[in-house]
């Protein structure tokens, strides 16, 4: 007997794998809520042998048991822009973890497109020695925006946003 691919299941019985995510978060709100709790129900030593691919996660929030449990949790403004109100939506992947998602909207002239994209990770925490770079500079009075341009040049293989920086900059 052959075995089932992940992605085949998903396939056949979208509306049980769409049941695992919203028993996690019945209030998911939009496609990041959706990835998020849907991966969380998975984080297990069995469900991380599932091999969850973005694509999958695609076809499982555009299935027809999401979209009605989906009306249930948003207004009609926020479902017609998160499935289109008549306008042409297209997710596609950009890497293993993000997927974007653009709303294509037809105007007499020209055609907008409104992007959206997300990127759902579990936060890096900051190590003791970069705690301490950050620190250490901070006591000794330079500008927050100089310690962002020396932590990224210093940690070139892990740099960091502006925010992440400046936030441990105001938390030490």
């Amino acid at each position: 007997m052959a075995r089932q691919s992940f992605s085949d299941a998903i396939l056949q019985e979208p509306a049980r794998f769409v049941k695992y995510a919203f028993d996690k978060n019945p209030n998911i709100k939009d496609f990041g809520d959706f990835d998020s709790a849907f991966r969380e129900a998975f984080d297990s030593p069995l469900g991380n042998n599932a091999k969850i691919d973005s694509e999958d996660m695609i076809v499982l929030f555009e299935s027809s048991e999401c979209k009605s449990r989906m009306k249930d949790n948003v207004s009609a403004k926020e479902y017609d822009s998160l499935y289109g109100d008549g306008n042409e939506v297209d997710r596609y992947v950009v890497s293993k973890k993000k997927i974007e998602t653009f709303t294509i909207q037809k105007t007499q002239k020209s055609r907008t497109i409104k992007g959206k994209s997300y990127m759902r990770t579990k936060p890096k925490l900051f190590t003791p020695a970069e705690m301490k770079f950050i620190k250490v500079r901070k006591q000794k009075g330079i500008s927050k925006s100089e310690i962002i341009r020396e932590y990224n040049l210093h940690y070139k293989d892990k740099p960091r946003t502006k925010s992440s920086i400046g936030t441990k900059y105001y938390r030490i």
